[in-house]
């Protein structure tokens, strides 16, 4: 903003009586409930902050806050549980022409979700505005794990145990999927990396989410 403040900061003034954590919470909130969903579904989107815009506005005098999503053109479908919740109505869903979003398992659906809903969408405004001094950095990493517990939660009785899975491999993981774009989009032979897509090619890092990280 031309007076040196975020636009995060004028959105809190505008709507949420200058609280930039309740915004923030609002936005997780809405944003781990919606891509848990999809994912008990069996569907992980390529929505990082590209591909994703807030809408703000108020109804009854109140904040109402939306995702706009847009440019989703890369995502990953597990036709496995999609299949057993939808059942044969899914088939119709998958006539995808890279066959590369299809996928038989949640462990690459979950990657996505790891590296594009929690790094990119949630962890990075987390750590920025640490750095900007908004809040200190255990308090916005304790707020995101807080909704993302409670998002999980939510999904107890979501068949395939996808609470479960999301548990395991977000998190309580000791380590999370990290995008390794720079060598798996690198001229080296594709044979020597494995990597299909440069988009979805990862190394592992340290789970900031874990508590006392």
């Amino acid at each position: 903003m031309p007076d040196g403040s975020l636009v995060a900061d004028d959105l809190a003034r505008r709507f949420y009586g200058g609280d930039l954590l309740a915004l923030l919470d609002a936005y997780l909130t809405l944003l781990l409930d919606w891509h848990t969903t999809l994912f008990a579904y069996g569907i992980a989107l390529e929505s990082h902050q590209q591909n994703t815009s807030l809408v703000l506005d108020e109804v009854a005098g109140r904040p109402r806050l939306r995702l706009l999503l847009k440019d989703n053109d890369g995502p990953r479908v597990n036709t496995v549980r999609l299949a057993a919740v939808l059942g044969g109505d899914a088939a119709d869903l998958c006539g995808f022409d890279d066959r590369r979003i299809l996928v038989g398992g949640d462990a690459p659906v979950a990657d996505v979700f790891a590296t594009i809903t929690v790094h990119l969408c949630a962890g990075a405004l987390a750590f920025e505005l640490a750095r900007l001094g908004r809040a200190p950095l255990p308090v916005l990493l304790g707020q995101l794990r807080a909704r993302l517990t409670e998002a999980v939660d939510r999904l107890e009785a979501a068949p395939g145990a996808a609470a479960a899975v999301l548990r395991h491999r977000v998190l309580d993981a000791d380590r999370l999927p990290v995008k390794a774009m720079v060598t798996a989009g690198s001229l080296l032979s594709k044979r020597r990396s494995g990597a299909s897509d440069v988009n979805k090619f990862y190394v592992t890092g340290p789970n900031y989410l874990a508590p006392g990280r």
